[in-house]
């Protein structure tokens, strides 16, 4: 049995292209997928990472959301 990991963090950040640039240099992160409403997917096949852009979350890259993967 796969023990429990986190496997998806979303992080609200005022320009998603240039943040998924540094995480992708920096980490070694792939994109995955960009979707309509801006939010980029990376991830490094274990975790996944969202980058979202919305006024209505401080933008000081704060997490908003995790999930456990059980």
């Amino acid at each position: 049995m796969e023990k429990p990991r986190i496997r998806h963090i979303a992080i609200n950040v005022q320009d998603p292209g240039k943040t998924a640039e540094y995480y992708k240099k920096t980490f070694g992160l792939e994109e995955q997928l960009r979707g309509d409403n801006g939010t980029i997917y990376l991830s490094d096949g274990f975790v996944d990472l969202a980058l979202i852009s919305t006024p209505r979350l401080p933008w000081e890259s704060t997490i908003s959301a995790f999930r456990w993967r059980v």
